[in-house]
């Protein structure tokens, strides 16, 4: 499963920094998935973040339900 929580407003990750952090993203794995299955979605997933368009995508989508659209699209079915 994936998680992707939008912030209002930009959070400093950890004290040092400033707030620039608009979003982040969960990904969780049930006990009986193989690693291999959870590393081939987090590669998946670091490649696409590469792209700032996938990137605002993520902040922009409407609704949660245009978001699991855009990302099933991106990552596959199983997304």
């Amino acid at each position: 499963s994936i998680a992707v929580a939008r912030f209002a407003a930009p959070v400093a990750w950890s004290p040092s920094t400033e707030p620039e952090v608009r979003c982040a993203i969960l990904l969780a794995v049930s006990e009986g998935e193989s690693a291999t299955a959870h590393m081939r979605v987090l590669a998946a997933l670091a490649r696409k973040l590469m792209h700032e368009a996938f990137r605002e995508t993520l902040l922009t989508a409407p609704t949660a339900a245009a978001l699991v659209t855009f990302l099933r699209g991106e990552l596959g079915q199983g997304a």
